[in-house]
C-alpha cells in the first residue's frame, strides 16, 4: 500500500479532497515540471548533441525567415550569423558524422543562399565571411551554393477552396472500437510523414512519436490510462511525446504542449485521410502513473507525454459519441475593427 492510498484511508474525504485541489499540490506538480525541464534543455552552454542541434536550427530559421522577403534587408542577421558559426565549430566537435547531419547540412545550404543573395545584389561579404572558419566557408561554397532553400507559392494555391478538408474535419469522430484488422508500421510511417508538416516552434520539431503493437503492452498502457476501460484492446497504440531539448530558455518551458499538440491533430486527421479510425487519450498523469507509463514503454526522461492515440481500421458501423460544440460566435471576440466595417 502506498502513501497515497493510506491517507485515503485514515483522512477524512474532505481533508483528502483539498490536500487534491490545494496550491500546495499544484506546487508540488510545477515544481516537478520545472525540474524536468531545466534538466534537459538547450543552454548556450549545452554540451549535447540534441541541445546543439536545436540552437542551430534556430538561427537557421532566423536567417531562412530573413531570406523569405520578397526585397531582403541586406547584411541582416550578423547576431544569427555569429551564433550559427559557433553552433556548427560545436556540433563538428561532438558528432564525428557531422558532415552528413541535416542539420548541418541545412545550415550550409541557408548559407550559401545568404551568400548568393548578398553577391547578386554587390554587397560586400566580408563582414560574413570573418565570422567563420575558412573550413566552414568553403563548405558553403561547395554545399550551401547548389541547393535551394525556398519556393515560391503562387496566388492559385494561396486560394484554392478546398471543400473536401471541411468535410475531413466535420466527418472525424473519436473511435473506441475497432476491426480485427492488424495496423501495420508502414500505414502508420505514412500518416507520421504527413504530420511532420506541422508547425513548430522556429521549425525545431520536438514531437517524437512512439508506436505500441502487441495486445499484452497495449493493454498495460492502457490499464494506467483508464480512458478504454471495457472496450477491446486497439490494434495499435500511438504516444505522443516532446523532447524537452529542443528548447532554449525557460519561456519555452510549455512548447512542448503545444508543438506536441498541433502535430498530434495533423496525425489524427491524417489518419482519418487515410482511412484508419482512431481516439485521442490523455496523458495529464498523477506522477506515480506517469512513472509507470515511462517504465513499460521505455519513454526517456527528457521527453514529456502529450498524448496517447488508439488507432484501427473501422468496423462497418460504429457508435459515436454526438458532443455539442461551441458554435463559432461563441468563442469568438473581436479584438479591433476597422472603421470601415463598423456600421
Amino acid at each position: 500500500m502506498n502513501l497515497n492510498q493510506v491517507c485515503k484511508r485514515i483522512l477524512p474525504a474532505p481533508v483528502v479532497t483539498w490536500i487534491r485541489h490545494s496550491r500546495l499540490r499544484l506546487w508540488e506538480l510545477s515544481l516537478s515540471q520545472a525540474n524536468r525541464f531545466a534538466k534537459y534543455y538547450a543552454r548556450p552552454t549545452s554540451r549535447g548533441k540534441v541541445q546543439i542541434e536545436s540552437q542551430l536550427m534556430f538561427n537557421v530559421h532566423q536567417v531562412e525567415k530573413g531570406l523569405s522577403h520578397s526585397n531582403i534587408r541586406l547584411g541582416f542577421g550578423q547576431r544569427a550569423l555569429r551564433e550559427l558559426s559557433g553552433h556548427m565549430q560545436r556540433l563538428q566537435q561532438v558528432d564525428s558524422s557531422y558532415a552528413s547531419n541535416p542539420l548541418y547540412r541545412e545550415a550550409l545550404t541557408v548559407l550559401g543562399q545568404y551568400e548568393q543573395r548578398h553577391r547578386e545584389s554587390g554587397f560586400d561579404l566580408k563582414p560574413m565571411h570573418s565570422l567563420f572558419p575558412e573550413s566552414i566557408r568553403n563548405e558553403i561554397s561547395e554545399i550551401g551554393s547548389n541547393q535551394v532553400i525556398a519556393q515560391e507559392r503562387t496566388q492559385s494555391q494561396q486560394h484554392t477552396y478546398r471543400p473536401e478538408f471541411f468535410e475531413l474535419v466535420n466527418n472525424r469522430h473519436a473511435v473506441r472500437e475497432f476491426s480485427q484488422q492488424q495496423v501495420t508500421i508502414s500505414e502508420l510511417n505514412e500518416v507520421v510523414g504527413v504530420a511532420v508538416k506541422s508547425p513548430s516552434v522556429c521549425n525545431r520539431q520536438s514531437t517524437r512519436v512512439h508506436i505500441i503493437l502487441g495486445n499484452d503492452k497495449i493493454q498495460q498502457a492502457l490499464r494506467i490510462q483508464g480512458g478504454l476501460n471495457g472496450y477491446p484492446t486497439p490494434p495499435a497504440l500511438v504516444l505522443i511525446t516532446a523532447d524537452l531539448r529542443a528548447f532554449l530558455g525557460q519561456n519555452e518551458r510549455n512548447q512542448g504542449y503545444v508543438d506536441g499538440g498541433l502535430f498530434a491533430m495533423t496525425f489524427l486527421y491524417g489518419l482519418e485521410a487515410k482511412g484508419l479510425a482512431a481516439c485521442p487519450l490523455h496523458t495529464m498523469f498523477p506522477a506515480s502513473d506517469s512513472a509507470k507509463t515511462r517504465k513499460l514503454l521505455n519513454i526517456p526522461e527528457n521527453e514529456i507525454l502529450i498524448m496517447f492515440i488508439a488507432v484501427g481500421h473501422f468496423l462497418d458501423s460504429v457508435p459515436v459519441c454526438r458532443s455539442k460544440r461551441y458554435s463559432a460566435d461563441h468563442i469568438t471576440s473581436v479584438i479591433d475593427m476597422s472603421s470601415e466595417s463598423v456600421s
